[in-house]
């Protein structure tokens, strides 16, 4: 009976102890992930940094990341035609993140040509695709205002529940 008893009694430590080492675990495992997450978020930003610069080296009149010019639609299989030190997928990555920045979708809305690799005008833009690049921006403003607005009215709320306490000692310097 006496060994049952240290059985149990055993039991509730060993289930701790377990707990604990999953829980340490989960953390070392997540810590870890983390790193490697972060270490592969700056090689992906540093090769994204590279792709940028040669497409604005090879072709500085298609891109300017900086003042976007419209492209002519399929201008990806032109480019993974031509000679280039990335894979299809990298340069899918850079043509989709300069294609939905709000500079380039502004000027879809200013320009009336789209642009070939070589800067020439080749196909007009028609006013559905101008009216979507629109909608696009005023639902990004809209999305951000809202996330402004949520911010401020949560500051706001917080700073009404904070309770000012009164001093009930006065410090010497303060009554001078």
């Amino acid at each position: 009976m006496s060994q049952q008893n240290s059985q149990e009694k055993l039991q509730p430590n060993t289930q701790k102890t377990l707990t604990f080492k999953k829980e340490s675990l989960a953390k070392l495992k997540k810590e870890a992930l983390d790193k490697l997450n972060k270490e592969d978020l700056a090689k992906t930003r540093e090769n994204f940094e590279e792709m940028k610069n040669w497409l604005e080296a090879t072709y500085p009149k298609a891109f300017d990341f900086q003042n976007p010019i419209p492209l002519k639609k399929g201008i990806r299989k032109e480019l993974m035609a031509k000679d280039s030190p990335f894979s299809g997928v990298q340069l899918h990555k850079v043509l989709k993140a300069y294609a939905r920045s709000n500079l380039y979708l502004k000027a879809v809305i200013k320009c009336q040509w789209r642009h070939d690799l070589d800067g020439e005008q080749t196909e007009e833009i028609l006013e559905e695709e101008k009216k979507y690049s629109k909608q696009t921006l005023l639902l990004r403003e809209k999305k951000k205002y809202a996330k402004k607005t949520q911010i401020k009215s949560k500051n706001e709320s917080v700073r009404k529940n904070k309770k000012i306490l009164p001093i009930v000692n006065e410090p010497q310097s303060l009554k001078n």
